[in-house]
């Protein structure tokens, strides 16, 4: 298992200790809307009653290539137990450069 996995994973628990989920359900996300790679939009609302894993990466970042693979695995792993592994592409070029690496990358 990678590092990075394992700093996400004692974070996670780490939120747990704490009882932030007392906290998440006086105050809600805030609602935001993004575009998917085909242009569609995606909303915070649509993964009502999921727990999400938002993730912000970049093609051109080294430790976001090295923790893509642990992701995609938790997401096959957990998705059907309600897990929803979300990647925000930070790359300025978005879509064009985006696209075939997630391709590449075998990112669902």
């Amino acid at each position: 298992m990678h590092n990075q996995l394992k700093t996400i994973l004692a974070f996670c628990a780490l939120l747990r200790c704490f009882s932030l989920t007392t906290f998440a359900e006086e105050q809600p996300a805030p609602g935001w809307e993004l575009k998917d790679l085909e242009g569609k939009p995606v909303k915070l609302s649509d993964f009502k009653g999921k727990v999400i894993l938002l993730n912000f990466w970049a093609t051109w970042c080294p430790p976001c290539r090295d923790e893509i693979p642990d992701l995609v695995s938790l997401q096959q792993q957990y998705g059907p137990r309600g897990l929803v592994v979300l990647g925000i592409a930070m790359d300025a070029k978005g879509a064009a450069i985006v696209k075939p690496f997630v391709k590449t990358m075998a990112i669902s």
